[in-house]
């Protein structure tokens, strides 16, 4: 039961670690020191970090990480350098807590220790950047101090009750094994975004045709799905905000065909490519949002409910603004056949 215990607290701090590894570390550190906390039988290593270099070498830190983690871009910069530092910092400390334990059992924990960082890591990083989207400071704010607020309860319950944390963080980890194909997509795709705002606009003459290349390979997925007749008019880069039968931040390219009441989304997913292919009903509306790290297409049914968005980089807008033109001029040609047709 000890050594269930002992890995139990060892992954729960590893998992806290990802979120904020100085705050952790400081918070076991002094409460143990001052006695504001027992530690549990087999938790007994983690008394190592009650010695007070230790805790304040962590505070030090963690006054640094409080400020760089209130400001919109500065705390994705700061995620981004403690990608390899958490994880390994959470290692390490589940070297010094489980060193007296079988080798074998030390390999483990270690391992799980450093998945848990990680995939804690990942989700906050993932979570900042989508917040990062909105231009405005107080979101970040909120979070950051929700984020802090986890840790500290999270620690202390950790320490308290490791054979409960052990169970959490078994579950939260095969949680993020589900997710993590579409959080990685998120954060790919937020960081294309990112890339796309800072870099110089791509020239492109709005009167000009669209272009109507697309990569061989989306090619031959798409010719699945086409008519006899049907051919590609157009195709322009993007990556989804959501798009029946696809999912969200997938990157590949939408297309419109001679076939004007049709629109198609090729892409990549799961290491092969597809195309998907979406009909305008009766009724449907097209909105067009400029945001600030992304301009997105936004088709609504005909109850005003959203059904399909895509979303382009910033430094494509003149391309984007085109594709917008002809989108609006076939959403016209839908509604005259749509007006022909009705008695």
């Amino acid at each position: 039961m000890e050594t269930l215990s002992l890995l139990g607290g060892t992954i729960g701090i590893g998992l806290l670690s990802g979120i904020s590894l100085y705050l952790t570390v400081f918070v076991v550190g002094l409460s143990v020191n001052t006695g504001w906390l027992t530690l549990q039988p087999g938790l007994e290593p983690l008394q190592n970090l009650a010695q007070p270099w230790v805790w304040g070498m962590a505070l030090v830190f963690y006054c640094f990480e409080f400020f760089a983690d209130k400001i919109p871009w500065v705390d994705s910069f700061w995620d981004t350098i403690h990608t390899v530092v958490r994880p390994v910092g959470a290692m390490f400390l589940a070297v010094g807590t489980l060193g007296q334990t079988h080798p074998s059992f030390e390999v483990l924990g270690v391992l799980l220790s450093g998945g848990a960082a990680f995939a804690s890591h990942t989700a906050k990083a993932g979570t900042r950047l989508l917040i990062n989207s909105s231009p405005e400071p107080f979101t970040n704010i909120f979070v950051s101090l929700l984020e802090d607020g986890l840790v500290v309860a999270g620690t202390l319950f950790v320490v308290k009750y490791p054979l409960v944390a052990l169970c959490v963080v078994i579950s939260g980890l095969g949680l993020f094994i589900y997710v993590s194909p579409m959080v990685f997509r998120m954060i790919k795709a937020h960081a294309v975004f990112i890339l796309g705002k800072i870099g110089g606009d791509v020239g492109f003459d709005e009167e000009s045709p669209l272009p109507s290349l697309v990569p061989e390979e989306y090619r031959q997925a798409l010719t699945k799905s086409l008519e006899p007749e049907e051919k590609i008019a157009w195709a322009v880069r993007c990556s989804t905000g959501k798009f029946p039968g696809v999912g969200r931040h997938v990157d590949g390219y939408l297309i419109g065909t001679t076939v004007r009441t049709k629109l198609y989304f090729a892409g990549k997913k799961h290491f092969g490519c597809f195309a998907r292919e979406w009909g305008w009903g009766v009724g449907r509306q097209f909105d067009f949002y400029d945001g600030f790290l992304y301009d997105e297409f936004i088709f609504y049914n005909s109850e005003g409910i959203v059904v399909a968005s895509t979303r382009f980089q910033k430094r494509y807008r003149q391309l984007t603004r085109r594709c917008q033109k002809e989108l609006g001029r076939d959403f016209e040609t839908l509604l005259d056949i749509t007006i022909k047709e009705t008695p």
